[in-house]
């Protein structure tokens, strides 16, 4: 058991410092542009050590499917810590994906434009769901309007998948998760 654990740690440590450092992988994955590593995770034997102390390690460590995310205690982190890190369920984890706009445009997260009607732009809600597709949410007059439906969706949808995993996951996690509110600028 113990070597099968030490093996899923150094192939977390590679992925994580490959999100962040591997041109390849930044080309393929322009989000994680500016990503680093903090001194606590960079080192090997450092990460063996201190990914430990990081919520929900114990779940990741005894169950598959579970995740590193560095998004959820701070919104728009960039740098992978034990302060800004914590494991989730991939389920849950796919969720705080955006909404499926291009980044670049003047759009709020989860709101993508609609076909014209006659004289007036739509505006289309949609939240990554739980399988990690586009769930189509509604179609509202202006893009503020989208976006309020798309928050409302997207918090219902934490707010249950918490409820799934609520025995594995820390008063910690669970208190950020409930405490959720989507974020407005596409990252």
């Amino acid at each position: 058991m113990m070597g099968t654990l030490n093996k899923r740690l150094k192939n977390l440590h590679s992925m994580m410092v490959s999100r962040c450092y591997d041109d390849k992988y930044l080309r393929r994955n322009p989000n994680y542009k500016g990503c680093t590593v903090s001194e606590d995770f960079y080192e090997l034997e450092n990460f063996m050590i201190n990914i430990r102390k990081v919520s929900n390690f114990e779940v990741w460590a005894t169950q598959e499917g579970w995740q590193l995310d560095k998004d959820l205690f701070v919104q728009n982190n960039k740098v992978y810590s034990v302060a800004t890190c914590c494991f989730l369920p991939k389920k849950l984890n796919i969720t705080f994906q955006g909404g499926g706009q291009k980044k670049g445009n003047d759009l709020p997260n989860g709101v993508v434009v609609g076909k014209a009607r006659v004289g007036a732009a739509t505006y289309i809600a949609q939240c990554v769901g739980d399988k990690g597709s586009n769930r189509h949410v509604g179609t509202y007059p202006t893009a503020e309007e989208a976006f309020i439906a798309y928050s409302k969706a997207k918090q219902r949808l934490v707010a249950r998948l918490t409820f799934d995993y609520f025995e594995h996951l820390d008063d910690i996690t669970i208190d950020k998760l409930l405490s959720y509110t989507p974020h407005k600028e596409y990252r």
